[in-house]
């Protein structure tokens, strides 16, 4: 995934098909949060 704008929420676009996709902020950073706790 490519992080193309970051602000009031995050917008992804995946490398390998071109899907975009935007995440609100607070639901974003929940999801990466999580994320590095389980490693």
């Amino acid at each position: 995934w490519e992080i193309t704008r970051v602000g009031v929420d995050f917008k992804l676009k995946c490398l390998g098909c071109g899907h975009i996709i935007i995440l609100e902020r607070p639901k974003a950073l929940k999801m990466i949060t999580k994320k590095v706790e389980e490693k």
